[in-house]
């Protein structure tokens, strides 16, 4: 698992667009309609994306200390995932399959639907 390297978001991606774009069925489905603007504007300037381009830059302008300790432990749990080849804590996990479903699910739009089509029971005819 050495060499292996961290995910970034790909040239040409507009950040703003990706959030709203993954939290607005989100909002759209728990919030009443007069508040989907309000809410979707809240979140869209809340989240972060932590990279190992922008951790430092992060880490030294968090206002709250709490915060700048949670982004400090995620990229830190980040890296040792990385480090280890991270697996489930069971034998039974076939690791090649494991990876290759991870891998497949990282690099697609929607990987919950890549991982919920692999890891599905056979079909029977």
């Amino acid at each position: 698992m050495q060499g292996r390297t961290a995910p970034s978001v790909p040239e040409g991606v507009g950040l703003l667009e990706l959030t709203r774009a993954r939290i607005e069925p989100m909002v759209r489905g728990l919030f009443p309609a007069r508040e989907h603007d309000a809410v979707l504007g809240v979140l869209e300037s809340s989240i972060v994306f932590l990279t190992p381009h922008n951790i430092e830059t992060l880490l030294a302008e968090v206002t709250w200390p709490g915060s700048a300790w949670t982004l400090a432990n995620e990229r830190r749990r980040a890296l040792d995932e990385l480090a280890n080849g991270s697996m489930p804590p069971d034998e039974r996990v076939d690791a090649e399959g494991y990876l290759d479903i991870l891998a497949e699910a990282v690099a697609s739009r929607n990987g919950w639907r890549h991982i919920l089509e692999r890891c599905a029971p056979e079909r029977r005819p």
